[in-house]
């Protein structure tokens, strides 16, 4: 039974479920025509997506600049609402791992997030990933940027433990590049996208960078399914999967992929660039762009991307509240590090800097 199957069966209570006899990909099309059709019903394509009241919580590709009550940085190692604030910063998302850090050292970046209500203990979990390995002080060992965190300082797993049933007897980690917890609680799975290909022993094929696994050893969507109803003009590239994150446009339909690109690309189908901060679904639109995301943070320098998504509150799970939780100490303000400040001093004063390597 395939991932997207076991939805209806093991999990029937937020998540909309739906049973898929020959797999994501055979499917995709009949899929996409219903949800634009039920879409056309609701008057607007996505606004049953993002729930009213909803932000969305992100990280950037890159760094740059915003211009809301005074000038501050936008560092890919810190967490944004759409709202216009700061949601966490890099030393308070890692504060439980103790990360060591030398002076004019970066922070260790953000590549994966998810949050949602554990069913156990109702309480708001944030998952992550970070763009970079790091020793950290709690495990005095390093931290693997593929491997899957959470913010309470516990490991939920490697990046070896989330391949292990795709290919065996390998070391190397391939990073975490995008995640979302399906079904949270003690049946969940994580479905995720790697930063780098690999050969798959287990499916006896290539998975590529973009493409859509479960830890359960499946594979979801290749990126090829996930911009099909996007017709790419150039159909044989692979543009790479940032963000993701599964939501179902009400209990009991199909559930929907939002997603973000690595690369721009030209649709065919929409007669328009798509650019790596915008925020797509597997039906074929552009549920916001980087400017629509951008638009409480005033005026900013050009497009930083996306690099991570999540919700809160979390879409499809149990919600306890509709106030996004105050971080002590934040204020709505970046506060640079030394590195940062370094880098931004650069050439005219501004440069940007890719987190990717």
């Amino acid at each position: 039974m395939g991932a997207l199957a076991r939805l209806l069966a093991e999990a029937p209570q937020s998540w909309g479920k739906f049973v898929m006899g020959k797999g994501f990909r055979e499917n995709l099309r009949p899929i996409i025509a219903a949800l634009l059709f039920l879409s056309g019903l609701a008057g607007v394509a996505h606004a049953g997506l993002i729930p009213a009241g909803t932000d969305i919580l992100f990280s950037t590709n890159i760094y740059s600049i915003y211009n809301k009550n005074g000038l501050h940085f936008m560092s890919p190692d810190q967490v944004f609402s759409s709202a216009g604030n700061l949601y966490v910063t890099n030393d308070q998302i890692l504060k439980a791992y103790k990360p060591k850090r030398w002076f004019m050292s970066f922070g260790q970046g953000l590549d994966a997030l998810a949050l949602f209500n554990d069913p156990a203990t109702g309480q708001l979990t944030t998952y992550f990933s970070t763009g970079r390995t790091f020793s950290s002080g709690t495990y005095n060992k390093n931290i693997g940027e593929g491997d899957l965190l959470n913010r309470d300082g516990t490991v939920v797993a490697s990046n070896q433990d989330l391949l292990s049933k795709f290919t065996t007897g390998t070391s190397k980690d391939l990073g975490l590049d995008a995640a979302d917890v399906i079904n949270p609680g003690s049946g969940q799975e994580i479905w995720f996208s790697t930063r780098s290909g690999f050969h798959s022993d287990a499916l006896g094929r290539d998975v590529g960078a973009g493409d859509l696994l479960s830890n359960d050893g499946e594979l979801i969507a290749t990126n090829a399914d996930l911009l099909a109803a996007f017709a790419p003009s150039n159909p044989g590239t692979n543009y790479g999967l940032d963000a993701v994150h599964v939501i179902s446009a009400a209990p009991g339909e199909d559930p929907v992929v939002l997603f973000s690109t690595s690369k721009g690309f030209y649709s065919t189908t929409l007669n328009r660039k798509i650019t790596p901060g915008d925020i797509l679904s597997n039906t074929g639109e552009v549920v916001m762009t980087n400017n629509e995301l951008l638009k409480n943070f005033g005026w900013h320098l050009g497009n930083p991307g996306v690099d991570a998504i999540a919700f809160y509150p979390p879409v499809g799970a149990t919600i306890l509240s509709h106030t996004l939780p105050q971080l002590p100490g934040n204020g709505g303000q970046t506060t640079p590090d030394p590195a940062t400040l370094c880098l931004l001093a650069l050439g005219s004063g501004i440069v940007y800097v890719s987190k990717k390597r």
